[in-house]
């Protein structure tokens, strides 16, 4: 029978409700399933708890830049040309337009214009997420 140390679960989820701004239900959901592929069996389990680890403390910079990047948006927003600097540093924080294809619009407009400029392109997605496993 396997053990689970339920106080630091309890922890981590708390820590997941609070970083990630889910419900606690969600949290412990999580929180459990981390630590079932903590407790795992199998040779591969030590590396992807290494890049859960790793994908947590890069969510958690991310999180930690984007609110600094934010405060540094706000300051440029207040400058008349949306530019503040220093000695060091420049920032800003301008509009910018770009013209995209609107493929849809194309797709339905002119159908065989569109199948003949678009070909299909095959690639890899990679993901890597805890099962949700309950005790």
């Amino acid at each position: 029978m396997t053990k689970y140390n339920v106080k630091e679960i309890m922890i981590q989820a708390h820590d997941i409700r609070k970083a990630e701004g889910v419900t606690m239900g969600a949290a412990l959901k999580k929180a459990w399933s981390v630590a079932k592929i903590k407790i795992g069996v199998t040779p591969m389990d030590s590396t992807v708890q290494e890049y859960f680890d790793a994908k947590a403390e890069f969510d958690k910079a991310k999180k930690r830049l984007e609110a600094v990047a934010g405060k540094i948006q706000d300051k440029c927003l207040e400058s008349p040309d949306f530019c503040i600097s220093a000695f060091r540093w420049k920032a800003s924080f301008k509009e910018v337009t770009s013209n995209r294809l609107d493929s849809k619009a194309l797709k339905a407009d002119y159908a065989d214009l569109y199948a003949a400029y678009t070909k299909p392109q095959t690639s890899r997605r990679f993901l890597c997420n805890p099962v949700a496993l309950y005790a």
